[in-house]
């Protein structure tokens, strides 16, 4: 047997041709140290980590996390909300469209496809984080104008 299958058998901890493995192993060095390698290391796993964690780790992950599985969840934002973000995706389709329909790649900046690119920046921002402030905003004391 070559090496390479010893050491696969090995790793496997299948016993493949025990008399062949036997042979090979008293004649081959490198492979019997491999072989004392791999038995040292699954002596480390049978003994090496505690089958649990520290009573008052537990208990403080345990209650981490009951306190998530209990906090309140933010309320869905209104359909309102989304419909005006989809009109403003839709918009910034048709201006930014025909800013690049034509592109000259080799053309410097010109100051419409920097305004192009600036507007769609933009409105890629605003359609990012408008869920985000709006939830925000639903928080804050006096914001019942954002309540569906």
């Amino acid at each position: 047997m070559r090496c390479q299958n010893i050491e696969r058998i090995l790793i496997e901890g299948g016993s493949g041709a025990a008399g062949d493995l036997e042979r090979h192993l008293a004649s081959c060095p490198a492979c019997a140290a491999f072989q004392a390698d791999m038995a040292r290391i699954r002596g480390h796993f049978r003994v090496g980590m505690p089958p649990g964690l520290p009573p008052a780790l537990d208990a403080r992950t345990k209650a981490a996390w009951r306190s998530d599985l209990m906090a309140p969840r933010p309320a869905p934002l209104p359909r309102w909300l989304w419909a005006a973000l989809a009109v403003l995706t839709a918009l910034t389709a048709v201006i930014v469209y025909p800013i690049f329909s034509d592109p000259e790649i080799f053309e410097p900046l010109s100051f419409r496809t920097a305004a192009g690119i600036a507007l769609l920046l933009q409105n890629g921002m605003m359609l990012f984080f408008a869920p985000i402030l709006l939830r925000t905003l639903k928080k804050l004391p006096g914001a019942s104008r954002f309540e569906s």
